[in-house]
């Protein structure tokens, strides 16, 4: 792994951080965090801190705190058929920060 070049780290720039926010949809299910994405919309002061914080996970994802990685599992019924357990499956409802932190990764592979 001696002759493999180190990937180029970018930092996230608020500009970009707006930009995701901005295509979030408003009401989706909440997280632990319990923070609806129309509220990052609103509060656009924020952008800026949410910058700050994001630069050191690019850096090393060791750096992102457990809380934001946690999250709330619900199942869900695939079907009518309420009473078949085989019809249901999970959906996790992950902390809103982390799902627009995630979003910045998915955009840049």
């Amino acid at each position: 792994m001696s002759n493999i070049t180190v990937m180029e780290q970018h930092p996230i720039t608020t500009e970009q951080v707006s930009q995701l926010i901005a295509k979030t949809l408003n009401w989706k299910a909440l997280g632990p965090d319990r923070i609806n994405n129309f509220w990052i919309k609103q509060f656009t002061a924020t952008h800026s801190y949410l910058t700050h914080h994001f630069n050191p996970f690019v850096e090393d994802a060791g750096n992102i705190p457990d809380f934001l990685v946690h999250g709330i599992t619900f199942l869900l019924s695939k079907s009518q058929d309420c009473q078949d357990p085989f019809t249901y499956r999970p959906i996790t409802c992950l902390c809103t920060i982390y799902k627009i932190y995630t979003a910045h990764i998915a955009e840049k592979i």
